[in-house]
C-alpha cells in the first residue's frame, strides 16, 4: 500500500494533492470492493452526487478512474489512496457519510394515453423542479443542505435523459417502473404509492376439484383502475400493465378452469404456478398443495471411473427413497409425495457442495490424481448419498521417497521415486513411480501422484523443496541420447552427494556453447521468414537455437533497438506464449505478421479472453499471468518468451511467482536492462529461464550479491562464468556499427536567490532529524519524502505542495534551449518523472507559439501521437512522462533527449534515451540531463555511476543500477 501511495504521490502536482487531502478530509470515500488483486472505491463531491469509481490495483502499482474528465481524475484517486491508507492504519472502515436528508421526488401524472413523469429535489423547505442536470441541482442549492443521490436516481436520469418524460406504451412504461422500483419517493396524482412489479389485470385462483385441482383467471377486484391504458393502479401501488403471456386458448381454458390430475401436480407447482405468480395475484383455496409434503433437500452423488480420472455427478434430491431432484431451477417428481421446495437448505448444499467438494449439481466434475484422493477423503465425511464404487480405488500410499535406480532403462542420472509399502485391499502394489511424473506434478503444485499398481502417493515436497528444481533441469535437459548439459553439473552433484553417488559426466554436447558463442553450428531459419538477419542478429539467432533444442532456457540482453524481438521470432518453434507489457503487446502482433505471416497469431486479452487451442503464439500481459495462472499453468508449451523481463524482477511478487509457474520446453527472456534495481532480479529472471541454475534466493545473496557488492573479483568471475552459456549480451557501439553516435551531456543551472532560499529551507528543515533516524535504524518512508521535496525544489517551485511559480531556472534553461534545437531543425524529446512538471512546461511552450504533443499515462490513442510526432510535418517536441513513455516506443524522428530530473536509477533514463537513439535513427543523438548545481541532483549523478558499475560487475554490460539503501539515502541527505 506504501508503494502505491508513493506512486500516486509522484504522479500528482501539488494541486492535485493537496484537492484529494481536502476530499479525503471531507469523507467523500467510500469503499466499495476488496479483493487481493484489487480495491473499489467510490469519491463523491459536495452536493452527493457519486463523481468517480477510483479502482486501485496495489500490487501493480497501478489505478485507473472512470472520471469523464482527464485533468480531474488525479486529485479522485489522490483522496482514495489517501483515505484507505489512512482507514488501515487508523483500523477503521471507509462509510459513506450521507450528510442532510435532501431527496429526489418524482410525480407520476396521467396524460392523453400516456404516463408523465416529473422530477424535483426537495431539501429541507426547497422544493425546486429538476432539469437536465441532478448535477447542476445539487450545486444550485447546496446553501440549504445536501442532496442525497442515489444510484437509483441517476439512473432514472440516465434512462429518461433528464427532462421531462412520457411513456407513452406498456414497453416505456415498463422500462421506467423499472428503474423506479428502487426509489423510495413516487407519488401518483399526490399520494405516495409503491412501483409494484408489471401485472396483467387479472388473479389467479387455485382450488381443489374432487382429488385434483382447478385453476381459474377472473379480472382482479383490487385494480381500481387502468390509467391512460398502460397503467394499473391500486389503493398503494401502481404496475405497468402487461399482455398475460398465455395464447388465446390457454386464456379461455385457464377462464373456463383447467384442471390438474393429482399425478401432474409436479407440472402444476413447478411450471404454471411460478407463471402466474409473475403476472398477478394468485389465491390459492386448496391445502393439499405441495407445502403438506415438506422434506429436508440432500445430495446425492454417482461415482463412477476411467484411466487416473474419477467422475462425480451431484444432485439435490429429496425424500429417502428418491421422490423428486433438482434439475437446474426446475423440480422433476419421480415417484411418491411431491416435496416443498426449500430453497434456502438447496442454496446451502449448493454452497456446500462448492466449497468442501468442488462440485455443482448437475454437472460431472472430473477429478485427477491428487485432487481425485483428496475428493474420495472428502466424500466420506460429506453426509450425502453415494451411488457407485469408483471412488474406492483413489486410496492414499505411503509418501514416495527417492533412490538411486540401477535398472534398465533408468535415467541417466539414475534417480527414481517409491512408495515403499504401498497397498491395495491388504495386497502389496508396485508403488514406483518416475521421477519425470513426480516433477511435473510437482512443478503444477500437486501434493499427491499416482501409482503404476493403483492408489497415489504423497509427492515428498521437503526433499523437492531442496533439489527439485534442479532434478527438474536435469529431466527437461536431457535429450534422446541421454547427455546432460554441463551448466547443470552442480545441481547433479549435490543431488548425487546426497545419495552418496557420483553423477555421470558426459558434457561434450555443451562444450562449443561453453567455450566459444562464433563456434555454434548455423540454425536453420524457418521457411517463412520476412527478414533480412544482421550478422550479430544470426549469431544471436544460432545461439537461440542451440539452447532451445538443448531444451535450456535463454536471456536476450541486448541493447535496446538491436532488434531482440526479430531475434526471438526467427528462433521460436511450436506452440509459443509470449508474455509482455500491455501496452507493446500489438507492437509484438505486428511483428510476427511482418517477419513470420505464417504463424497464427491470438491475443489473450481482454474481460472476455478465450484461449485458442490451435494458435502457434498467444499473447497476454503480465497482469493476466497473475489473474490467470491456474489457467495458464495447465498448458504446456513449446517456448514462452517474457518481454521486458524485468517485470518478474521481484521474485516473492505475484507475476513473478506465476511466471516461475509456466510450463514450457523452452524458455527466453528479452531485456535491454536485465538488471533495474538489484542482484536479486538476476536471479528472479534465471529462476524461470533455468530453474536452480543459481541456487535458492538467500544462498544467491549470501554467496553472491553480497561479495560481489564488496568487490570480490574472484566471486565476480564465477557468477560471469556460471550465466555465460545463458546470456547474450551486445552493445550497440559494438555491433551497430551503422548506428549514428550518441553523446551525453549535463546541462548545469543555477539556481535563482529565491529557489535556493527555498531548497536551502527545506534541507535544512529535514535534514538534522532524517538523517538521525536513518543512522538509528528508522523506516527510509521518511527520508525518501525529503528526498522528494529536495529534488522538486531543484526543478521548480510550483512542484512543493503550497507553493507557486511561473517558471523556474531549470525550465528557463530547458526553453533556451528548445529554441535553440528547433532553430536547428532538430526534434526533441523532454522526459520527467511528474506529469506535474510537464504541465509547468506546456504554456511556456504556448507562449512563444512552439507546437507539441504529449504522451503520459492518461494518453489513450498512443499510436495516434506517435504517428503524429513522427511525420515529416508534425511537432518537433513530444512531452512524456518517463514511466508512460520509457518502454515500447520508436520515435527515431528525434535527435535530441532532455531528462529534466535525473534518478538513481540509469536503467530507467537508458530506456527513455533509446527512444531515439535505436535502429533507424540516421542522426547522431545528443541526451541533455539537466542538473540543478549545488543540490541533491549532483549526488543523484555520482551514485548513478556507483550502481552501474556494480551491475557492469555482475553480467558484464548491463545498464543497471542497485536500489537505494538507507546508506545512498544518508550519502543523498549529506
Amino acid at each position: 500500500m506504501d508503494e502505491l501511495f508513493k506512486a500516486v504521490r509522484e504522479e500528482c502536482t501539488s494541486a492535485e494533492w493537496s484537492q484529494g487531502v481536502q476530499l479525503s478530509r471531507q469523507n467523500a470515500v467510500t469503499l466499495l470492493n476488496e479483493s487481493a488483486d484489487e480495491i473499489e472505491l467510490r469519491v463523491t463531491l459536495k452536493g452527493g452526487l457519486s463523481s468517480a469509481q477510483v479502482t486501485l490495483y496495489p500490487e501493480d502499482e497501478d489505478w485507473s478512474c472512470d472520471c469523464t474528465k482527464q485533468d480531474a481524475s488525479m486529485p479522485l484517486v489522490a483522496a482514495a489512496v489517501i483515505a484507505l491508507r489512512q482507514a488501515k492504519k487508523e483500523g477503521k472502515d471507509l462509510k459513506e457519510n450521507s450528510g442532510s436528508a435532501g431527496h429526489v421526488h418524482y410525480e407520476l401524472k396521467r396524460a392523453k394515453h400516456a404516463i408523465a413523469l416529473t422530477r424535483s429535489a426537495v431539501v429541507g423547505e426547497i422544493t425546486r423542479p429538476i432539469g437536465a442536470s441532478l448535477t447542476l441541482m445539487a450545486k444550485s442549492i447546496q446553501s440549504a443542505g445536501q442532496l442525497i443521490i442515489t444510484p437509483d436516481d441517476l439512473e432514472v436520469e440516465r434512462m429518461t435523459g433528464g427532462r421531462g418524460y412520457e411513456a407513452q406504451n406498456t414497453t416505456q412504461l415498463n422500462r421506467l417502473f423499472k428503474v423506479l422500483e428502487g426509489c423510495e419517493h413516487v407519488y401518483f396524482e399526490n399520494q405516495k404509492v409503491n412501483v409494484g412489479r408489471p401485472q396483467c389485470g387479472l388473479r389467479a385462483i387455485i382450488a381443489d376439484r374432487g382429488p385434483d385441482y382447478m385453476v381459474t383467471i377472473q379480472k382482479d377486484a383490487s385494480i381500481k383502475e387502468v390509467v391512460s391504458g398502460i397503467m394499473l393502479s391500486t389503493d398503494s401501488s401502481v404496475h405497468a400493465l402487461i399482455e398475460p403471456g398465455f395464447s388465446p386458448d390457454e386464456i379461455r381454458q385457464l377462464k373456463e378452469g383447467k384442471v390438474y390430475r393429482q399425478q401432474n401436480v409436479s407440472q402444476l407447482v413447478t411450471q404454471l404456478l411460478p407463471k402466474l405468480k409473475k403476472i398477478m395475484p394468485v389465491v390459492v383455496k386448496t391445502n393439499r398443495l405441495p407445502q403438506l409434503s415438506s422434506m429436508p433437500a440432500r445430495v446425492q452423488i454417482h461415482t463412477d471411473s476411467e484411466s487416473d480420472s474419477l467422475f462425480a455427478l451431484a444432485t439435490i434430491v429429496y425424500g429417502d427413497p428418491v421422490c423428486a431432484r433438482l434439475d437446474g431451477d426446475t423440480l422433476t417428481h419421480i415417484k411418491g409425495a411431491l416435496p416443498v421446495r426449500n430453497q434456502e437448505q438447496e442454496q446451502k448444499l449448493k454452497h456446500r457442495l462448492a466449497n468442501e467438494l468442488s462440485l455443482k449439481p448437475g454437472i460431472r466434475e472430473r477429478f485427477t490424481g491428487p485432487e481425485a484422493v483428496e475428493f474420495q477423503e472428502q466424500l466420506e465425511s460429506f453426509d450425502s448419498l453415494v451411488v457407485g464404487t469408483a471412488h474406492e480405488k483413489f486410496f492414499r500410499a505411503p509418501m514416495l521417497e527417492p533412490a538411486v535406480d540401477e535398472t534398465e532403462g533408468a535415467t541417466a542420472f539414475g534417480i527414481s521415486f517409491r512408495s515403499r509399502g504401498a497397498k491395495k485391499n491388504g495386497q502389496s502394489i508396485s508403488g514406483n513411480v518416475s521421477p519425470e511424473a513426480v516433477v511435473q506434478a510437482w512443478e503444477r503444485g500437486e501434493t499427491m501422484i499416482g501409482l503404476e499398481g493403483g492408489g497415489f502417493a504423497p509427492i515428498p515436497e521437503n526433499w523437492l523443496a531442496e533439489h527439485g528444481r534442479a532434478l527438474q533441469d536435469l529431466l527437461v535437459a536431457c535429450d534422446d541420447g541421454n547427455k546432460l548439459p554441463k551448466a547443470l553439473l552442480p545441481d547433479l552433484s549435490r543431488i548425487y552427494e546426497a545419495m552418496d553417488e557420483v553423477p555421470p559426466m558426459d558434457f561434450q554436447a555443451l562444450k562449443v556453447l561453453v567455450e566459444n558463442f562464433d563456434g555454434l553450428p548455423s540454425a536453420t531459419l524457418p521457411p517463412e521468414l520476412q527478414a533480412t538477419l544482421r550478422s550479430y542478429q544470426r549469431t544471436g539467432v544460432n545461439w537461440l537455437c542451440f539452447l532451445r533444442d538443448a531444451e535450456l532456457g535463454a536471456m536476450l540482453a541486448d541493447d535496446m533497438g538491436l532488434g531482440k524481438t526479430l531475434q526471438a521470432l526467427t528462433s521460436i518453434r511450436g506452440k509459443t506464449l509470449v508474455v509482455a507489457p500491455t501496452s507493446v503487446l500489438f507492437n509484438w502482433k505486428n511483428e510476427i505478421e511482418k517477419f513470420r505471416p505464417g504463424l497464427k497469431v491470438s491475443l489473450y486479452h481482454g474481460p472476455k479472453r478465450t484461449f485458442e487451442k490451435d494458435a502457434d503464439i498467444t499473447l497476454t500481459s503480465y497482469a493476466l499471468l497473475r489473474i490467470d495462472i491456474e489457467e495458464l499453468v495447465q498448458i504446456h508449451f513449446d517456448t514462452i518468451i517474457l518481454d521486458e523481463s524485468q517485470f518478474i524482477k521481484n521474485p516473492s511478487s505475484q507475476v513473478a511467482q506465476a511466471a516461475f509457474r509456466l510450463q514450457g520446453k523452452f524458455k527466453l527472456t528479452l531485456s535491454g536492462t536485465p538488471v533495474e534495481n538489484r542482484l536479486s532480479e538476476l536471479w528472479s529472471q534465471f529462476n524461470f529461464i533455468n530453474p536452480g541454475l543459481l541456487g535458492g534466493l538467500t544462498d544467491f545473496k549470501k554467496r553472491y550479491a553480497k561479495p560481489l557488492e564488496q568487490g570480490d573479483e574472484v566471486v565476480t568471475r564465477h557468477l560471469q562464468q556460471r550465466i555465460r552459456p545463458f546470456i547474450l549480451r551486445r552493445h550497440k557501439r559494438d555491433v551497430a556499427k551503422e548506428l549514428p553516435p550518441r553523446t551525453d551531456t549535463v546541462l548545469h543551472c543555477e539556481l535563482s536567490e529565491e529557489e535556493r532560499v527555498t531548497y536551502d529551507a527545506i534541507r535544512a528543515a529535514t535534514q538534522e532529524e532524517l538523517l538521525e533516524k536513518l543512522q538509528m535504524g528508522a523506516s527510509v518512508m521518511e527520508a525518501l519524502e525529503a528526498l522528494l521535496r529536495l529534488r522538486q525544489a531543484s526543478c521548480h517551485q510550483g512542484l512543493i505542495p503550497g507553493r507557486e511559480a511561473k517558471s523556474s531556472s531549470k525550465v528557463s534553461l530547458l526553453i533556451r534551449t528548445l529554441v535553440q534545437a528547433l532553430e536547428n531543425q532538430h526534434k526533441c524529446l523532454v522526459f520527467s518523472q511528474w506529469t506535474g512538471l510537464l504541465d509547468l512546461v506546456e504554456p511556456e511552450l504556448s507562449s512563444l507559439n512552439i507546437q507539441f504533443c504529449r504522451l503520459d499515462g492518461s494518453t489513450r490513442n498512443r499510436e495516434d501521437v506517435v504517428a503524429s510526432f513522427q511525420s515529416h510535418d508534425g511537432p518537433s517536441i513530444m512531452l512524456l512522462s518517463l514511466k508512460a513513455g520509457g518502454t515500447g516506443l520508436n520515435l527515431t524522428a528525434a535527435d535530441q533527449v532532455f531528462l529534466l530530473d535525473p534518478w538513481w536509477n540509469p536503467a530507467v533514463e537508458d530506456q527513455a534515451a533509446d527512444r531515439a537513439h535505436r535502429i533507424g535513427q540516421e542522426n547522431p543523438v545528443l541526451v541533455h540531463r539537466m542538473v540543478a548545481k549545488d543540490t541533491v541532483e549532483e549526488k543523484i549523478l555520482e551514485l548513478q555511476e556507483k550502481k552501474r558499475a556494480l551491475a557492469e560487475a555482475a553480467i558484464g554490460g548491463a545498464a543497471a543500477a542497485a536500489s537505494l539503501s538507507r546508506d545512498d539515502l544518508v550519502s543523498l541527505l549529506s
